[in-house]
């Protein structure tokens, strides 16, 4: 700090003060939005049933397999590696 009397003093930790507040607020709601995104992207359980309606549905409507796997929200390696 450069102390240049009690008012520029008084600035001077008012502007450090905001400054530690907004950078708690940024952290805080960073780490929200993390969780948040975190809980979008988790991986699901898809079921070998599943993947076998939709190869079946592939197969009988003669769509893409990528345009199949976009719809349903999967890779198109998840419909072209039936088991």
């Amino acid at each position: 700090m450069l102390l240049h009397g009690i008012d520029q003093a008084t600035h001077e930790w008012d502007l450090m003060a905001a400054c530690h507040n907004l950078k708690k607020l940024h952290n805080r709601q960073t780490k929200a939005l993390l969780a948040m995104q975190s809980a979008l992207t988790a991986r699901r359980k898809l079921t070998p049933e599943f993947r076998n309606d939709l190869c079946r549905e592939v197969i009988s409507t003669s769509n893409p397999i990528r345009d199949m796997a976009e719809i349903y929200g999967v890779g198109p390696w998840f419909v072209a590696t039936r088991t």
